[in-house]
């Protein structure tokens, strides 16, 4: 990554994304009480947040989530604070190219089960699915050089 805007993009987009992944993980457990962005039918975070398919395993998506986000996050950081030069000049590039790629990959699938199989939306997921593609497009544009 050339310059240290795209590295700062991907660290705001990362915190955004915990951010976002930590609310979600608080109503998944109910630790909040009312109504969880319901917008309707069509948009209702609860339908979703609460559904059979909001945790993989028995652990929730929106833990991932978090994973996801602090991960990239962590290899920002590294590679804002630390340039690498020779052999691991293209690792931190590279780590987050395919971290990224199989965040987008998961959240395409996480969409297709909300239109396909629950048949609502989530609005905190959707803002997720935004900050993963945000994620994903400044990596990809990105070059590897410091």
């Amino acid at each position: 990554m050339k310059n240290n805007i795209a590295i700062k993009l991907i660290l705001f987009f990362s915190v955004f994304g915990i951010v976002v992944s930590i609310y979600a993980l608080v109503h998944h457990f109910e630790l909040v009480g009312g109504e969880f962005c319901y917008i309707g039918n069509a948009l209702d975070c609860d339908k979703v947040n609460r559904s059979v398919y909001s945790e993989i395993f028995g652990v929730p998506v929106a833990l991932l989530g978090i994973i996801f986000y602090v991960s990239v996050f962590s290899l920002a950081l590294i590679k804002f604070l630390r340039p690498t030069i020779g052999a691991t000049k293209g690792f931190y590039h590279n780590a987050l190219f395919y971290l990224s790629a199989a965040g987008l990959l998961f959240t395409f699938y996480l969409n297709f089960v909300e239109a396909f199989l629950i048949k609502s939306f989530c609005l905190v997921c959707l803002t997720s699915f935004a900050a993963v593609i945000g994620i994903f497009a400044i990596v990809f544009t990105s070059s590897e050089d410091n």
